[in-house]
């Protein structure tokens, strides 16, 4: 048994493009994946500690080589986590990808490659920690080049079928690279002297990924509610420093510090410690 708990290990790697951007600049994951236009694009995949090469199921492209899941990835989808457990850097967004293509999962399906990475300490996203271990692996050269034009910007598979074709081959060198950080990491994870360690914190986990799945109950009516005092104070204050400044916009920052240091005071910022002290 890998880790006491799977027979075997099926790695997954997902791509996918949305008008809903994640990210810094984007939206959170529940909202990316509630778009209905949120696609799943690709899905490359690696047996652990296999001989078979890579392979990837291009489900957009109607040109494309492998355009659905061959058996033995199904029956591995379908199949009770004892016997195959799923594998990414990163599950849940996988194991989202994977629902949108009617192959919903339960989170104990899936291992975390992330999550057992940073139990050694290691830290960032996938190419990050391929950096930090110095694996002999790099992700593919124009795997950017394919993100940002197919998942960020959206375009369809036509408009570039060779930068696709770099799309699907990205994909499955992704897959192959996971699954060779895998065994990287369970080559240490999975030993006596780590082993109930890697447990629990995959229990964890597991625990994690539930409670972010199903979210935290929130009084959506009290909210709105303290969103309709927060506008009305709010105003009712702006109200209050035109009156006693005679400002248009007294909200502004610097026509404000120019009032404030035409009082006498030599105030150098509206930073809060300044203006606590």
């Amino acid at each position: 048994m890998i880790l006491g708990i799977t027979k075997s290990i099926l790695v997954l790697d997902a791509e996918t493009g949305s008008p809903t951007q994640l990210g810094p600049k984007g939206r959170g994951s529940a909202n990316y994946w509630a778009d209905p236009l949120t696609k799943t694009f690709m899905f490359g995949w690696k047996w652990y500690k296999s001989d078979q090469p890579a392979g990837v199921a291009d489900f957009e492209a109607p040109e494309a080589p492998v355009q659905c899941f061959p058996p033995d990835v199904v029956a591995a989808i379908e199949a009770p986590a004892s016997e195959v457990m799923l594998a990414a850097f990163n599950c849940e967004f996988d194991r989202n990808a994977l629902a949108r293509l009617g192959y919903p999962t339960p989170p104990e399906k899936w291992l975390d490659i992330m999550v057992l990475a940073y139990s050694l300490g290691f830290n960032g996203k996938l190419d990050q920690v391929l950096k930090q271990i110095e694996l002999p692996a790099s992700k593919h050269p124009r795997g950017s080049q394919c993100i940002t034009q197919f998942s960020k910007k959206f375009e369809p598979w036509w408009t570039n079928p060779q930068l696709w074709q770099d799309f699907r081959d990205y994909c499955a060198d992704d897959a192959r690279i996971e699954e060779m950080l895998l065994q990287w990491l369970l080559f240490r994870l999975d030993s006596p002297l780590l082993l109930e360690q890697t447990q629990n914190i995959l229990r964890q986990d597991l625990i994690y990924r539930r409670i972010n799945a199903r979210g935290v109950p929130v009084d959506a009516r009290a909210v709105a509610g303290a969103q309709k005092i927060m506008t009305q104070e709010k105003a009712q204050v702006l109200e209050s420093m035109k009156q006693l400044t005679g400002l248009a916009n007294p909200n502004g920052r610097d026509q404000l510090l120019d009032w404030i240091r035409a009082q006498g005071s030599q105030m150098l910022n509206l930073q809060k410690d300044v203006v606590q002290d």
